[in-house]
């Protein structure tokens, strides 16, 4: 944060004075104050840091530069973690995938996280067994919903994503072998994920889904639940762990192009929730439950 507010004063000293004095005038809380070009910033060398920093435009700067230094940041640990973790997955097979997990999720997102100044506030801890596997869900605003689930999930789990992540160069060799991942517009890919993650689900991994299928970019809490975990977890005989996360559109917004910046995410941990009651012939009851659970969270903490 230091340099951040070295980095304003830098700028500051050297930003358009006319566009300094455009905005004092009508700004309620500075228009008392006396605006003499000469002695600007000598005089209010705070009010043109809080100036800055209070500037819409100056805030999307920020955060494109800050993308920058995230991409930067992820690029080089995800790189290094994928050159070593690959060849031992080559040599020790399925029996390193969850070491493997562990390590990313638990020590690699998190120190990508620190790095970033992204905190996760835990608002709420589950007891689950380690003898069994979940079908866990969540809500979905922004990338940095990956990185919460991968630091708070009480589980090590594997993703479903979609199958461009896999061509992502270097990075998709990894997550072609610990993420299941599907073609959304084809039947057979998504049949064959399906049944991929029945199969993980019996060797004892978790499975992540975002029922929403997509980021959530629209005004309402939640989107519309496609019932693929939810069969899952019925067919499977799966309890199922459900997360809320609150804030992490503010830290990256898909409507504002190429973003990051510091910030908080809430996360909410809720379940595990027995299936065993539950036949397809009930589903959308299931489905409708998890859903006012995170609804229910939201509103709680938006009130």
């Amino acid at each position: 944060m230091v340099i951040f507010i070295e980095f304003v004063k830098f700028i500051s000293a050297r930003s358009d004075l006319f566009l300094a004095k455009e905005y004092i005038k009508p700004n309620p809380l500075l228009s008392s104050l006396s605006f003499d070009e000469g002695l600007f910033f000598e005089q209010t060398g705070c009010l043109a840091v809080l100036f800055l920093l209070n500037c819409d435009q100056m805030k999307t700067v920020f955060k494109r530069i800050w993308a920058c230094y995230g991409m930067i940041v992820m690029s080089f640990f995800i790189m290094g973690y994928t050159l070593l973790a690959f060849p031992v997955l080559l040599i020790f097979g399925k029996r390193s995938e969850r070491l493997i997990l562990k390590i990313g999720y638990k020590l690699l997102a998190r120190l990508i996280s620190i790095l970033l100044l992204i905190r996760y506030k835990l608002r709420s801890k589950i007891s689950v067994s380690k003898k069994e596997s979940y079908v866990l869900v969540s809500n979905h605003k922004s990338i940095v919903d990956v990185f919460a689930s991968e630091v708070t999930s009480p589980v090590i789990f594997k993703f479903l994503g979609k199958i461009a992540t896999g061509r992502i160069p270097v990075w998709g060799l990894l997550i072609r072998r610990l993420c299941v991942l599907i073609d959304r517009s084809s039947k057979v890919s998504k049949q064959f994920g399906y049944q991929t993650m029945a199969r993980n689900l019996k060797a004892g991994f978790s499975i992540f889904i975002f029922p929403e299928g997509t980021r959530n970019i629209t005004t309402q809490p939640l989107k519309q639940f496609y019932n693929g975990a939810f069969r899952l977890a019925i067919e499977e005989k799966k309890s199922i762990l459900v997360q809320t996360l609150i804030g992490s559109e503010k830290i990256t917004n898909p409507l504002q192009g190429f973003n990051l910046s510091p910030g908080n995410v809430t996360v909410y941990w809720d379940g595990p929730i027995d299936t065993t009651g539950y036949t397809l012939d009930n589903l959308e009851e299931l489905r409708d439950r998890v859903k006012a659970i995170m609804l229910d969270r939201i509103k709680k903490h938006c009130d």
